[in-house]
């Protein structure tokens, strides 16, 4: 394990550093875009105001506007898999 962590302190780009200030894929060393890396800086922020709507509409309301199982909207976030897709 501290091979692991010498060799990116060293040699790699140490990834747990906000130096660079821009996130990049463990695995393959590609920079996030712009809008991949708000994505996912602003995931958990999107997650939890989905839920308190899920929640306001599903639960707490004396006649839900929605029935329980209805389905979510889909929130489609972009990660550092979608850099390597091609566009259709």
């Amino acid at each position: 394990m501290q091979s692991v962590v010498q060799l990116m302190e060293t040699s790699w780009l140490n990834p747990f550093s906000f130096e660079h200030g821009e996130l990049v894929s463990l695995s393959t060393g590609a920079k996030a875009p712009s809008e991949v890396a708000k994505d996912l800086l602003e995931a958990y922020k999107i997650g939890e105001e989905a839920f308190q709507t899920f929640q306001q509409e599903h639960l707490q309301e004396d006649a839900p506007s929605t029935q329980f199982h209805e389905k979510m909207a889909k929130k489609k976030l972009q990660t550092f898999s979608d850099i390597r897709k091609k566009p259709c």
